[in-house]
């Protein structure tokens, strides 16, 4: 037998406030601070779009995603490339769906408060080996 699990449920919970929990106790898990958690919650309806997705692919418009209360999320993909990589902002921007390094830097300000380029400086370790590897700004209470 292994050490217990905790399951917490959180009602309802906004998608990103989950998904920062859900991060903040990944890294804790690996460092050995707490033990493995079983999350229960419910959130609003997201559709989230990979590195891949075009918005061709999705066949609701923006404004009715919007009335149906969907949030598209598109700054994960992002997030995950100014963690893991070198690559310029522009570039992150373009395979992460924004097109524009504008588009992204307004979806980062509206939704995280914080430029591309801020969240890459802050939130970002960079090891001596150049791998920039994520440092959460989250903390669990």
């Amino acid at each position: 037998t292994g050490a217990p699990l905790a399951a917490v449920w959180l009602g309802r919970i906004a998608y990103r406030d989950a998904w920062a929990l859900q991060k903040r106790l990944v890294d804790l898990r690996a460092s050995g601070s707490v033990a493995d958690h079983l999350l229960l919650l419910e959130h609003d309806s997201v559709l989230t779009l990979g590195r891949q997705a075009d918005d061709s692919h999705v066949l609701a418009s923006p404004r009715e995603l919007r009335r149906r209360g969907i949030e598209a999320i598109r700054v994960e993909a992002a997030c995950r490339l100014l963690d893991t990589t070198s690559r310029p902002v522009g570039d992150v921007a373009r395979v992460s769906g924004f097109g524009t390094p504008e588009t992204m830097h307004r979806a980062f300000r509206r939704r995280l408060a914080t430029t591309p380029g801020d969240y890459r400086r802050h939130f970002t370790i960079h090891d001596p080996e150049h791998t920039p590897r994520r440092r959460t700004p989250f903390t669990v209470t």
